[in-house]
């Protein structure tokens, strides 16, 4: 470890060295003397940071897991696991508080970044007064980078026009590779290089985990060829696990049959292990099913086929994702640099995701929208597009039960978003650097958090905690170093309180005791949760001595009222302080932006465009609205995507083909409604158009559909069902072709159109 050099960086950008030499009226009486550029300081390690996403606790094989995960086990095998660290409990917020040492509320991310509500606590506008450990660094003479999800970006700023603000090369990455939104296909990603939306590559066998780490290792070796005196930081996320599950089909079929024993038996497979190994106390208590999670033995034979195959396919994608940082890591070693690089692998951005529902899905947009469907209605979806065997290819979005994310999470209560509790919360964290950490696989106990892996870098790489950077006064850090656990496992923890909150689920943790406050809502009922704002004054609170109890199994709360209250009041105290107030402001969001949709608006496009995020595109999925194109075809026709939002899980598409106008409605890729203009189209310029009507306004409500070539109706048609809120997380609004996957099964994607487009007209009613 480099000692930091006394107040080096307490404003950077560090100032370039004085000229030293002397300036005379000819070169032959001047003395030259070249400045040289701040660089980091001597010794400073190389840094590779990992985190997953939506990943449990109980997942890696070190921490008692059936999963194989040799990488993860192997960094901490060869350095130090720590077992009572923690996250946010959601993706967005988690990554705001890694990457700037602060609490998440602080710095804008009391929920994602898609939702970006207007109170400073849930705006999704990182200040420039909390800058990123990767600013920091850069601008201390470090090569920076990331690989994967960004997520940290507002909604209205992540169009294809920017403002670029607060994409990563804005935030202190020299270099970013990945995807800027909570999630996407692993087969047909948005990608992005720097500031440039960028196509799929188009190799059959493609999968964005591997084009992630190859990214990683390729830029590792150019940044080692060109300044091999210049350590880097690398961040590596790919958005493995996330939904959808899209996982190799070897990878899957090497877990064939390991869950057939269903969640119950796995959850109490995996405690045995863990007791067994160490990693948890030996005094832990396996904590109950909740009554809303359903008993296995309680379940079909079809439904245990399918839960299983689900699972498997989840497994691989786990096992797949650690495979892939396995070869960023080889690159590492193979170029000599494992003595000087420092690994910190924080294993999830939350606990594993209970956001496919009781009966899992083939599509997880189902959920997100609120659109309810049974086990049978799920199994002929399935059947429909391929059957349990296509799960985990491109042709579904697949995520698997509850049960298996509350299995995941052994031996701790609740799942993803539930803050007030550790399945929500508690990831395995492993570090090594074989020059500073002599440790072998030594498991550390301190109560720890997502903030202070910040200062844990700054300090392992010989720097000071700046107080301006970029002309920007810094607001204080709130995350502690690591460091003083390395040597010591019993080193008295130097985080002695964290508050929790997410959802409206809340957490106080002080001094080894834990007030948890559960809403009361279940963490899969997404839609319905932000529709329905609930009274705070109702939630459940329960206390924890998790020094004695590790994993939340014995409730304290009569025993103790008055512990429970000073925390209950504690809480409030951090809230106030860190902008968690109001409580509610992500409903109070909801309701206002199903008010914005609601208002009348005209959008105008002047010829094609590409690659619009939903939330930047005209919303025509359940509005009512008439869509006119001014085109022009030549003489020989032409064909081709008009207009296209969604993808192949559910979207909306005009198109022309064989001369005549078609519009195409998909309800989440299993209901689709397709008119064919009963004209064919004439030859020069033409104007077309779809008058779309609800029958109301109110999700999933049914449509009517009516085609128009110049003013004579074409066509019409009734769609049963329409998408509320979103076709895809991932799939864009174009026009002039209809990129990723496609909406309409009579074209493929991109189905390019060969006349011209003149103008587009969306006019919301």
């Amino acid at each position: 470890m480099t000692k930091p050099t006394a107040n080096r960086g307490s404003a950077l950008p560090l100032p370039r060295e004085n000229f030293a030499g002397i300036a005379g009226a000819t070169v032959a009486e001047s003395t030259l003397h070249r400045q040289q550029q701040p660089g980091a300081p001597a010794g400073a390690p190389n840094i590779l940071l990992v985190m997953l996403d939506d990943a449990g606790f109980s997942n890696p094989t070190s921490f008692g897991g059936g999963i194989d995960t040799p990488t993860f086990d192997r960094i901490g095998g060869n350095g130090l696991f720590y077992n009572r660290f923690h996250n946010t409990g959601l993706c967005s917020p988690t990554r705001a508080a890694l990457l700037s040492g602060r609490n998440h509320h602080s710095v804008g991310f009391g929920v994602v970044s898609d939702i970006s509500a207007g109170y400073p606590g849930y705006d999704a506008w990182w200040p420039k007064s909390a800058a990123s450990v990767a600013e920091v660094l850069r601008l201390n003479g470090y090569d920076t980078a990331i690989f994967g999800k960004w997520h940290n970006t507002p909604d209205p700023e992540a169009g294809p026009q920017g403002p670029f603000d607060h994409w990563p090369n804005a935030m202190g990455f020299n270099y970013f590779y990945g995807f800027i939104g909570g999630e996407t296909s692993q087969y047909h990603p948005h990608l992005i290089e720097n500031n440039s939306l960028i196509e799929t590559p188009s190799d059959p066998d493609y999968h964005l985990t591997t084009d992630l780490a190859d990214h990683a290792i390729d830029w590792i070796k150019r940044a080692k060829s060109l300044n091999p005196d210049k350590p880097f930081f690398a961040y590596v996320a790919p958005g493995s696990v996330h939904a959808p599950h899209h996982a190799p089909k070897e990878w899957v079929e090497k877990y064939k049959g390991k869950f057939d024993q269903g969640w119950d038996a796995y959850r109490e497979e995996v405690f045995a292990r863990q007791l067994a190994s160490g990693v948890i106390p030996p005094n832990t208590k396996l904590t109950a099913r909740p009554e809303s999670i359903a008993a296995w033995d309680t379940l079909s034979p079809e439904q245990k086929s399918l839960y299983s195959r689900m699972m498997e396919v989840y497994a691989g994608f786990v096992a797949h994702a650690d495979h892939e940082v396995g070869r960023v890591l080889a690159s590492i070693e193979e170029l000599g640099l494992a003595d000087d690089t420092l690994v910190l692998w924080v294993w999830s951005d939350n606990g594993a995701s209970a956001e496919g529902g009781p009966d899992g899905t083939y599509n997880e947009m189902l959920t997100f929208n609120g659109v309810p469907t049974t086990f049978e209605q799920q199994t002929m979806a399935i059947l429909a597009l391929g059957g349990p065997e296509a799960l985990g290819g491109p042709e579904m979005h697949n995520h698997y039960p509850v049960g298996w994310a509350w299995a995941g999470n052994a031996p701790l209560q609740w799942v993803k978003q539930v803050a007030s509790h550790f399945g929500g919360t508690r990831t395995p964290l492993a570090i090594s650097w074989p020059k500073r950490i002599s440790q072998r696989g030594e498991i550390r106990a301190q109560f720890h958090h997502v903030i202070d892996i910040y200062p844990t870098i700054l300090e392992l790489a010989g720097l000071t905690t700046p107080h301006i950077v970029n002309g920007f006064d810094q607001t204080a850090v709130d995350g502690v170093s690591l460091v003083y656990s390395f040597d010591d496992a019993k080193a008295e923890g130097k985080r002695h309180q964290q508050y929790f909150e997410m959802l409206g689920f809340r957490g106080m943790y002080r001094e080894g005791w834990m007030a948890s406050g559960f809403t009361g809502r279940l963490p899969w009922e997404i839609a319905q949760n932000f529709r329905n704002p609930w009274n705070p004054e109702d939630d459940i609170w329960e206390l924890y001595n998790i020094d004695k109890d590790y994993s939340q199994a014995d409730d304290l709360a009569q025993k103790y009222p008055k512990r429970l209250q000073a925390l209950k009041d504690l809480w409030w105290v951090e809230a106030g302080r860190n902008n968690v107030l109001p409580l509610g402001a992500v409903a109070s969001r909801f309701i206002e932006l199903m008010a914005d949709r609601a208002k009348p608006r005209t959008q105008v496009f002047h010829g094609p465009i590409q690659r619009v995020p939903e939330a930047n595109a005209p919303d025509i999925k359940a509005r009512s609205h008439r869509a006119t194109l001014s085109i022009v075809l030549p003489d020989s026709g032409a064909e081709g995507v008009l207009y296209a939002m969604g993808g192949n899980m559910g979207g909306v598409s005009l198109y022309i083909k064989d001369r005549r106008l078609n519009f195409h409605y998909n309800f989440y890729g299993v209901i689709h409604s397709t008119i064919v203009s009963d004209l064919e189209l004439p030859a020069g310029a033409v104007e077309v158009a779809v008058d779309f009507t609800p029958e109301e306004f109110a999700p999933g409500t049914a449509a009517t559909a009516i085609l128009f070539i110049g003013d004579a109706e074409v066509g019409r048609i009734s769609v049963p069902n329409t998408v509320p809120m979103r076709f895809s997380a991932h799939e864009t609004f174009n026009i002039g072709a209809d990129l990723l996957t496609p909406v309409a099964p009579a074209y493929a994607a991109p189905f390019t159109f060969t006349g011209r487009i003149q103008r587009a007209v969306f006019d919301l009613r």
